[in-house]
């Protein structure tokens, strides 16, 4: 503990400013992001009220495994707010859909660039193809939604109807409802890719912008304690512990992150301390609770 403490008062005291000023940058191109998709599949949001869904869903993010509790909150408040209901999911599901976009495309070239950065270490290897398999799995299902809904719909059912079955209860089909939903959710991601590819190339333009400006916050944090890292390595291996901390296990990733954080950037700044971990998690994720 004492040692923590100790750490903790090398810190240069403009740290903490820029950090919370890029956090805040973050939420403000976030907001941004989601008036311009809400305006372009029915489901327009003052600016304002766009910040307030960002923020409230960090925090609906931050208490769930995995940080899934965030899109429910902001398709409700989007509901809430007097969008439809399918509207509600196209705007939020395809907001969900480009952040997946950057981070496979980033996190397949961070992949790539680990033995560059970080020699053979086995761990580094291990963490980012995990990182990278995972969410393949999550593009790939989003693509069988898109192409095969309907057999993707009836899996669904029959995993909602196990609890039923083992209480030797009448089970009910939900298939019809889950291929419903699918559509509302993929007409979104059509329309962008068909109809409107400017708004799309906004989106992805601001999803840059916004985690440009989480990931900075690493970098930031570790200059703060006198760590002279490589901007472009820290960005790489800030995507890889983003990746692995959306593994749905612990409420807003914790103890994933910590550890892929530890494991990645050691390598970059060594004799890295837990102090790091402390003011970088309170910095990004404690401040949204």
């Amino acid at each position: 503990g004492s040692d923590v403490v100790a750490e903790l008062r090398r810190l240069e005291v403009w740290t903490i400013p820029a950090a919370i000023g890029l956090h805040l940058l973050m939420q403000a191109c976030w907001g941004l992001r989601l008036k311009v998709l809400g305006a372009a599949l029915d489901a327009p949001v003052p600016y304002r009220r766009a910040l307030a869904l960002v923020t409230s869903g960090l925090f609906a993010a931050a208490v769930t495994p995995g940080r899934v509790g965030g899109e429910p909150w902001r398709i409700a408040m989007l509901v809430r707010g007097g969008a439809s209901a399918a509207a509600a999911r196209r705007t939020i599901l395809a907001d969900r859909a480009v952040d997946m976009l950057f981070f496979l495309t980033l996190g397949t070239l961070a992949v790539l660039s680990l033995p560059l950065l970080f020699g053979e270490t086995g761990n580094v290897q291990t963490l980012g193809l995990l990182a990278v398999v995972g969410l393949a799995a999550m593009v790939a299902l989003v693509v069988l939604i898109l192409v095969r809904p309907r057999p993707v719909a009836r899996a669904c059912s029959a995993c909602a109807n196990v609890p039923a079955r083992l209480r030797r209860r009448q089970h009910k089909d939900h298939t019809p409802a889950i291929e419903g939903f699918f559509r509302d959710v993929t007409g979104g991601l059509r329309v962008l890719v068909r109809k409107k590819p400017t708004v799309l190339a906004a989106a992805v333009v601001l999803s840059v912008a916004l985690w440009t400006c989480e990931l900075s916050i690493l970098w930031v944090v570790l200059k703060g304690f006198g760590f002279a890292a490589p901007y472009q390595a820290v960005y790489l291996a800030g995507i890889l512990v983003v990746m692995i901390a959306s593994v749905p296990a612990l409420p807003g990733g914790t103890g994933l992150a910590e550890v892929a954080a530890l494991t990645l950037l050691t390598p970059l700044a060594p004799g890295l301390t837990p102090a790091f971990l402390v003011v970088w998690r309170g910095l990004t994720y404690y401040v949204d609770l």
